[in-house]
C-alpha cells in the first residue's frame, strides 16, 4: 500500500513543478499490475490518497489489466 501512497505523493509533487507556478493534479494513471495488492484494497487506498492529494481522478490498473477510473 505504500507503493500507492508513494506515487500519488510524487505525482502531487510533480504538478508543483509545472511552469507557469504550481496546479492542482486532476489525472493520476497509476499501474499496480505488477504489485501483489487486491483490488479492492488499491481502490480503497486510492480514494484515501485522492482526498489527502486533493486530485479529481485516478486511472487505476491492477493485475489483470484491470482499469478502474476513479473520480471524486
Amino acid at each position: 500500500m505504500r507503493f500507492i501512497e508513494r506515487n500519488i505523493r510524487e505525482a502531487a509533487r510533480q504538478f508543483e513543478k509545472v511552469e507557469g507556478g504550481p496546479v492542482r493534479p486532476s489525472i493520476v494513471v497509476l499501474n499496480c499490475s505488477e504489485v501483489n495488492v487486491s483490488r479492492d484494497a488499491a481502490l480503497k487506498r486510492v480514494h484515501l490518497e485522492m482526498k489527502r492529494h486533493d486530485i479529481d481522478r485516478v486511472i487505476l490498473i491492477t493485475k489483470g489489466d484491470v482499469i478502474d477510473d476513479i473520480r471524486k
